[in-house]
């Protein structure tokens, strides 16, 4: 049997390791992350530990018993063993080295530094869904949307990585195809494509379809992969000429291009204004008359005329 001593020790041990109110809550912000998969079994443990002051050996032998615990990935098992004993060299090398995966992926997203205390609760995440397995790339990029997706994330600035760079591709595609879409549809399409649930060309592809149904008459170049820009560049170059402006400030919305681009016969076929006509029709622009060619293509005109009559020495 044993001494009084000893079953005073084995007292003060298994006291010394009840899990605290404040410990459980700290567990339970991972259990939370384990419920998205509809986990109720892990929830009940949680339940009566938090109600039955258990200890820590008997918290962690409930959870191994647990179907989650005996199905999921290893790398996950081996952190729940690990994480009984969070002074170990085991449990902190196991956290190093997902609170460095974990930072490099918000880093290539695009995503603002994480707080420590969020740091600290994707790290569980990533480690107890074992994240950092073969084939579950895309499982922590679809948390951190998640996480973003309930404003938990920082980015009132905007985005950068990976999102930002899918983003800025695609608006870029629409601009020099005079396609307008919100800011929210470039930002879910970075998203998407980063996420790896969709590719890139899906979008470029739905881009270029909305450009040739309103630029019908290059229809068939649009969807070859050819911009509207480019084919609208003669248009653009004479009006920027003609009116004196920078072609840069000239958008394919402007209407004096856009009617010259969508026009239809009169058996409904799409057509472009000839060039020629288009630089007649310009010079006929209010806005011609103001330029250094229109004053002094008139000056030159009363001129000839003043001559005519005898008013102007020749």
């Amino acid at each position: 049997m044993a001494s009084d001593n000893e079953k005073r020790k084995n007292k003060n041990n298994d006291e010394t390791d009840k899990l605290s109110r404040r410990e459980l809550r700290a567990e339970y912000g991972w259990t939370k992350a384990q419920l998205r998969l509809g986990d109720g079994e892990i929830l009940d443990i949680f339940s009566e530990a938090y109600e039955g002051n258990w200890s820590k050996a008997k918290f962690i032998s409930r959870i191994q018993e647990t179907n989650w615990y005996r199905n999921n990935a290893e790398s996950a098992r081996i952190y729940l063993k690990a994480k009984a004993d969070p002074e170990s060299a085991d449990f902190k090398e196991l956290v190093k080295d997902a609170t460095e995966a974990v930072r490099q992926r918000v880093m290539e997203l695009g995503y603002p530094n994480l707080s420590d205390a969020l740091m600290q609760e994707v790290v569980d995440v990533y480690l107890t869904q074992g994240m950092g397995m073969p084939g579950q790339e895309y499982e922590l990029q679809q948390y951190l949307f998640d996480l973003d997706e309930q404003g938990r994330l920082d980015v009132a600035d905007g985005y950068g990585g990976d999102i930002d760079a899918n983003a800025q591709l695609l608006r870029q595609v629409a601009l020099a195809n005079g396609i307008t879409y919100n800011d929210e549809y470039f930002v879910s399409a970075g998203k998407s494509i980063a996420s790896g649930l969709s590719q890139s060309d899906m979008w470029l592809k739905q881009i270029r379809s909305d450009a040739a149904s309103k630029f019908p008459v290059f229809a068939e170049q649009i969807q070859a992969g050819v911009n509207v820009n480019d084919l609208a560049s003669p248009y653009i170059r004479s009006m920027a000429q003609t009116f004196q402006l920078n072609p840069a400030t000239i958008t394919l919305d402007d209407p004096t291009i856009l009617s010259a681009l969508t026009n239809y016969d009169d058996k409904g076929r799409p057509y472009a204004t000839d060039l020629g006509s288009f630089q007649r029709q310009l010079r006929k622009d209010p806005r011609w008359m103001e330029t250094d060619e229109a004053q002094n293509q008139i000056t030159g005109l009363t001129a000839r005329v003043m001559q005519m009559f005898g008013l102007m020495a020749g």
